[in-house]
């Protein structure tokens, strides 16, 4: 990425990140038929998202951006990472190689959902043209 997005358009795309697990999270839970549940649900997954994207993610993409390294694939890989990455670390306290597999494949899918969200929402990087 060689152009820098204006910041109002990387807020956007930062708070399009945790709506879209949200909106999963709550779509999926929505299923009980509680929907005072489902809104919790998407409350909390939206708030665990934005300290996600606040301690782990903008300072990546920043990194990312600086050094003209930001590409759909490593974004990709760095929000499954990091959705999967606490949880999985969370979830090693129990011992069970099962738990840790299932949770790092949930929330490292949580994570790949914010990060295309992201990167959708971010728009197409500008490129120098080659001679």
């Amino acid at each position: 990425m060689t152009g820098r997005p204006s910041v109002e358009r990387v807020l956007a795309a930062l708070t399009s990140a945790a709506l879209a697990p949200a909106a999963v999270a709550a779509a999926l839970s929505i299923t009980t038929g509680e929907l005072q549940f489902a809104y919790s649900v998407f409350v909390g997954v939206f708030v665990v998202a934005m300290v996600h994207i606040a301690v782990l993610a903008m300072p990546l993409f920043l990194l990312m951006t600086r050094y003209s390294q930001a590409t759909l694939g490593r974004v990709l890989v760095a929000s499954f990472l990091i959705g999967a990455g606490p949880a999985t670390l969370i979830a090693s306290g129990d011992g069970a190689g099962t738990t840790v597999a299932v949770a790092a494949l949930i929330f490292g899918g949580f994570g790949l959902c914010g990060g295309f969200a992201f990167w959708l929402a971010l728009g197409a990087p500008e490129r120098e043209p080659t001679p």
